[in-house]
């Protein structure tokens, strides 16, 4: 079910070294042959992370459960996100 494949997906991505927060998540199913799922999503890396290693890793993650995902990558702390993200609560 499509459903409990994008949760499963959220969960990975979260629990992958580097990623602090997963936010403001946003998924389709696209309209070519196969009907992949698409979407894009924004990851906040914690401070010491390297975010090109944590985009590509996201991306390598979501590309093996076959899901073609836009992932953008912001540093925790570093300001205030379009999506509200990266802002350490303490």
């Amino acid at each position: 079910d499509t459903e409990f494949d994008l949760r499963e997906a959220l969960a990975g991505v979260g629990a992958l070294r580097g990623v602090s927060q997963v936010r403001v998540p946003r998924f389709w199913m696209g309209e070519a042959e196969g009907r992949k799922v698409q979407g894009v999503m924004h990851v906040v890396a914690g401070r010491g992370g390297d975010l090109e290693d944590v985009r590509e890793r996201a991306v390598r993650y979501l590309e093996s459960n076959g899901m073609d995902v836009l992932v953008q990558v912001e540093r925790e702390g570093e300001g205030r996100c379009w999506c509200g993200g990266g802002i350490k609560n303490n």
